[in-house]
């Protein structure tokens, strides 16, 4: 697992996506600071409660009524050490990057 490596400074104690180091389907998980993400992280065991994925100029996230296109720069990474970036081998990076063109597709024709 990678951890958020690359991102730009929106001020000292924030810090946002830098598109120019993220790949088509790069997997971006979160944990939340309130208790839905606590809840979610506990019943599922793991230490993360949200997951997006990178469709080359926004995030496609799960919400609960269906799915949205969220911009990078309105997603502010406050405390880093609650966040990772998994990436694909590179051997299998144009799977990723059609699996995000999909979601993209997806997302926007429904």
């Amino acid at each position: 697992m990678r951890q958020l490596a690359s991102s730009r400074a929106a001020s000292p104690d924030v810090q946002l996506f830098d598109p120019d180091h993220l790949q088509l389907g790069d997997v971006v998980l979160e944990r939340g600071g309130g208790l839905n993400s606590a809840f979610v992280a506990a019943v599922t065991g793991g230490r993360f409660s949200h997951a997006m994925i990178w469709v080359g100029e926004d995030f496609i996230e799960a919400m609960p009524d269906g799915v949205r296109s969220l911009s990078f720069a309105r997603v502010p990474v406050v405390q880093p050490k609650r966040w990772a970036l998994l990436r694909v081998a590179p051997e299998n990076a144009g799977h990723a990057a059609r699996a995000a063109i999909e979601a993209r597709n997806l997302a926007f024709n429904t």
